[in-house]
């Protein structure tokens, strides 16, 4: 997990920066900080401030869907990212940070497990829903572990591949892994279990970028036919036309075709574009197997996996059984 924090005013900052760099990979805390440093030159038309001149703001932090506790009122279920993995990493909460904004613990909701129940809703959301306060209200999970639970990958050995624009790989760690495998690892849907989940936004941007910008008027379909039929070319291509994350972290690396000839035509580089990307799913799942984790079959989901022929080359290349879901989404 790869969150940090970074202090707009550093004559402000009375607390140590190494407690508020999360445990992660590296090369993501050079690209937080690039973000960070984008949000903080930000201009707000109502105070008048740069928001890294704003003594109104701490600092900046980065959160996700998995940062939920047991506060159930008109903003759903909530909880700060900095108590949550505070804890998680050194059982108790950050009291350095919680003195310096001025709260005490108890002003803190609890943790509660993912995808349990938190409580039911309040009356007041219930007046303002019109739903009765008995409604129960479970706190969920991040987007892509449910669809884990969507598709019945609820233990170590499954994986599964969302291929939109941006490829996710998720799949449950055998144990807790190194945090310097290239894979990030996050706390799972199910009490003391982690998964490990992969990012790469080379991924299915790939095909829709060479699409967009070289077979306008042919569609999906079309092209997945013709290449059926064809048999495989021997044009390379390198997914890398928005540098790379998982697992190298490498934003300066950049896209290639390599081989390419006057015999090859738009259909050859398509199936070049979807070849290279199976191959960055082999690397990845090559690095998770390395950590420990076994990987017995793909589930594959997503935009992607409406592409048989796309599922048939991520078999061949990453030498695991993909299946597809009855409902793809």
């Amino acid at each position: 997990v790869a969150y940090g924090m970074r202090y707009p005013n550093r004559e402000r900052k009375n607390i140590d920066l190494k407690a508020g760099v999360m445990f992660g990979v590296p090369r993501y805390l050079e690209q937080w900080e690039k973000c960070v440093r984008a949000v903080l030159g930000h201009y707000n038309p109502y105070t008048g401030k740069i928001w890294k001149d704003d003594e109104n703001i701490v600092a900046v932090c980065q959160f996700n869907e998995q940062s939920t506790g047991a506060k159930i009122g008109l903003e759903g279920a909530w909880k700060g990212l900095v108590e949550k993995y505070c804890r998680l990493a050194y059982g108790a909460g950050w009291k350095e940070m919680l003195d310096y904004i001025g709260i005490s613990e108890a002003q803190v909701p609890p943790l509660v497990e993912p995808c349990t129940v938190a409580g039911t809703l309040t009356d007041a959301v219930a007046e303002e829903t019109g739903m009765p306060n008995t409604v129960r209200v479970n706190v969920g999970t991040l987007d892509h572990f449910a669809g884990m639970v969507g598709t019945g990958n609820v233990q170590a050995g499954d994986m599964n591949l969302s291929t939109g624009t941006v490829m996710c790989l998720a799949t449950m760690a055998t144990t807790p892994v190194r945090r310097d495998t290239g894979i990030p690892m996050h706390y799972g849907f199910l009490p003391d279990t982690y998964v490990m989940l992969a990012v790469a936004e080379s991924g299915g941007v790939s095909l829709e970028w060479f699409k967009r910008s070289c077979m306008k008027d042919v569609s999906y379909d079309e092209m997945n036919r013709v290449l059926a039929e064809r048999e495989k070319n021997d044009l390379l291509f390198l997914p890398y036309i928005v540098g790379v994350n998982c697992p190298e972290f490498d934003r300066d690396a950049s896209g290639l075709f390599y081989g390419l000839r006057q015999k090859h035509d738009a259909i050859d580089m398509a199936g070049a574009v979807m070849e290279g990307v199976a191959h960055l799913l082999r690397r990845n799942c090559d690095f998770i197997r390395a950590s420990g984790t076994e990987i017995h079959r793909i589930i594959a989901t997503g935009g992607g996996a409406k592409s048989a022929i796309w599922c048939q080359m991520q078999a061949d290349i990453t030498g695991l059984p993909v299946g597809r879901p009855a409902e793809l989404e």
